[in-house]
């Protein structure tokens, strides 16, 4: 399965619930874009992330990290996002860590000196003409 089949499937299930969001990205400077749909989805994620973390077996955790991915693409939706190329920019700059050192007390592989951060912005801007 694909990222764009994954939010392709959820954005499937919006229009089933009556749940459209916009074709194109919300303004850049939105904090709540005033809509419903993106403040249910907000609320959405923080619920699952909490049912994630009070997950007491692998079972439950698996269901947890899936829903939550679920509503996240949903938020995306609702804010009008693509986030397949958000994601290939992402994954991009993460592998760029590889290169990175290791905090000792995490075991998190760090930025490597140099590292950039991906454009978003330009992405988003991109998305919406």
């Amino acid at each position: 399965m694909s990222l764009e089949t994954a939010q392709a499937d959820v954005f499937a299930f919006m229009l089933a619930v009556d749940q459209r969001g916009p074709d194109k990205p919300f303004p850049a400077n939105f904090i709540n874009p005033g809509g419903k749909l993106p403040e249910l989805y907000q609320k959405l994620v923080q619920e699952e992330f909490g049912e994630f973390f009070a997950a007491e077996n692998l079972y439950d955790a698996v269901d947890g990290a899936i829903d939550l991915i679920w509503v996240t693409l949903g938020w995306l939706n609702a804010v009008g996002v693509d986030a397949s190329p958000i994601w290939e920019a992402v994954r991009l700059a993460n592998m760029t860590k590889v290169s990175g050192p290791v905090d000792p007390a995490t075991g998190k592989r760090l930025k490597p000196p140099g590292f950039k951060h991906p454009d978003i912005a330009t992405l988003i801007e991109q998305q919406r003409k």
